[in-house]
């Protein structure tokens, strides 16, 4: 994933110190005075985040944000405001004045660095998990497997207040009820969890988001205790969960971003910016669900392999196109890797062509459950597939790669009529993006089907380069090993 942040601040002073901080945690980050310098700086390489000081008049904070999330360059990315505090702590600026107007949070200074590292950890992965849902969406339109795009009905939202007090839930409810036109309901987490884990099919029940109000609580311990769960067991990680703590416990409340929760409320003093936060969860939400439904009608019934449930070949190819094209327009690298199984053919001479069949399906579910979620895999062969990793190096894909052999080599695979074997794999790996001087040469728009056989046949010299050394080995392909 890209970690370019832009900052824009007319101090001098205030840009340094920012810069100081997140380079730190080893973030790219770029700065610009005004928009006409961050615009310029977008067009060379787009960041994934801006952090924007504004002023202290409310209006003009609005319609700065606003220009921003609007505009043709720097629109589209993820806008943090930072405004300045009165003597008392408050913000010169209300953050539901800057959320309104497009922000996807605001922050007073001096803020906590905690935090402040958390939150952009947490609005990051956001932003790359949608961002790959996207790409994959733009793939099965490619193929043209994709329905024309249906009038977007908003419906409702449910929002679950999730508290031990129920009737602190009850009086959240009506005062949230003023602002939201979602249904909104309150219980306890226990419940939540319970119902979360269940097998029950009403999409007129499915949740939304999940409010969990910890304020008042021993903040880490109920995190540690209540947020995980929840986190990892509801609706499949799919539900939006806000979490809301004690205004004076930033490490209470950069732990809950650490730990899942998509936002955090600090306090609950103000409902019409809890419901601003809420209403964004709900409709980002709503509109992944969307694009998730798309791209399973689209393509599930054509372009899967029906043994392993991995994609074919005539998904992945496009796919890797689009990868390879949307690296080039911003500057990031990305892998392939090509694995063989080897000896298989033996595999079905020896114990049948079910055993064959238990090896490859075993495979291809041990490469999804050790690859990233990002991760594309992809069944191109009688024994061979094709893994694509989006904004990764050479070192990380390598690593990646030889423990997927490692794996391989130290788990037999029982066999349906008794008894285990073990099967090896071979890798061949190549790059692409950045670290490949083809695909920038003299900054060259690039022609995605192209590159995409050009990087297979590479990772294909190099998986032959594996086999002739020996098996159970990553070879990379010439020009990549450095």
């Amino acid at each position: 994933m890209s970690r370019r942040i832009l900052v824009i601040d007319a101090s001098p002073t205030t840009r340094i110190i920012l810069k100081v901080k997140l380079a730190a945690a080893r973030y790219d980050v770029v700065t610009a005075e005004g928009l006409p310098e961050a615009r310029r700086s977008a067009r060379g390489a787009p960041p994934r985040l801006i952090l924007v000081s504004v002023g202290e008049d409310e209006r003009q904070a609005a319609a700065l944000v606003s220009r921003i999330a609007e505009d043709p360059v720097l629109g589209g990315t993820g806008i943090v405001a930072v405004c300045d505090a009165h003597p008392d702590g408050t913000p010169l600026v209300p953050a539901r004045a800057l959320l309104a107007a497009g922000a996807v949070e605001a922050l007073t200074r001096p803020f906590d660095d905690a935090f402040l590292m958390a939150r952009i950890r947490s609005l990051l992965r956001r932003s790359g998990a949608d961002e790959e849902l996207e790409l994959r969406d733009g793939t099965s339109r490619a193929l043209g497997l994709a329905e024309s795009a249906a009038p977007v009905i908003e419906r409702p939202g449910r929002v679950s207040i999730l508290t031990d007090d129920l009737n602190d839930g009850e009086s959240l409810r009506a005062n949230l009820a003023a602002h939201l036109s979602d249904r909104l309901s309150v219980g306890p987490p226990e419940g939540a969890i319970d119902e979360a884990g269940g097998a029950a099919e009403d999409e007129e029940e499915d949740v939304d988001v999940y409010l969990l109000d910890l304020t008042g609580a021993d903040g880490r311990a109920a995190l540690l205790e209540r947020v995980p769960d929840l986190r990892a067991r509801s609706r499949g990680g799919q539900t939006a969960l806000v979490v809301a703590v004690d205004r004076g416990d930033p490490a209470a409340a950069a732990l809950a971003l650490d730990l899942g929760a998509d936002d955090v409320v600090r306090g609950l003093a103000d409902p019409a910016e809890t419901a601003l936060r809420l209403r964004t969860l709900v409709r980002a939400k709503q509109s992944r669900d969307r694009l998730r439904e798309s791209v399973k009608a689209g393509l599930r019934r054509s372009v899967t392999d029906e043994l392993t449930g991995l994609w074919n070949r005539h998904y992945a190819m496009p796919h890797m196109a689009r990868t390879a094209e949307r690296a080039a327009a911003t500057g990031r690298d990305f892998a392939i890797l090509l694995v063989d199984l080897d000896r298989f053919k033996s595999v079905n001479d020896t114990y049948g062509h079910a055993a064959g069949d238990t090896v490859l399906a075993e495979t291809a579910g041990r490469l999804r459950a050790n690859l990233r979620l990002s991760d594309m895999v992809a069944r191109v062969g009688g024994e061979e597939f094709l893994v694509v990793m989006p904004d990764t190096g050479l070192y990380d894909a390598r690593r990646a790669a030889e423990r997927l052999c490692a794996i391989a080599a130290s788990n037999p695979i029982e066999l349906p009529g008794g008894g285990a074997i073990t099967v090896t794999m071979s890798i061949g790996l190549a790059m692409g993006g950045r670290h490949d001087a083809h695909a920038l040469a003299a900054g060259a728009k690039v022609d995605g089907a192209l590159e995409a056989s050009r990087l297979m046949a590479a990772a294909d010299r190099a998986l032959y380069g594996a086999k002739n050394g020996g098996r159970d080995r990553v070879s990379v392909a010439l020009g990549d090993a450095a």
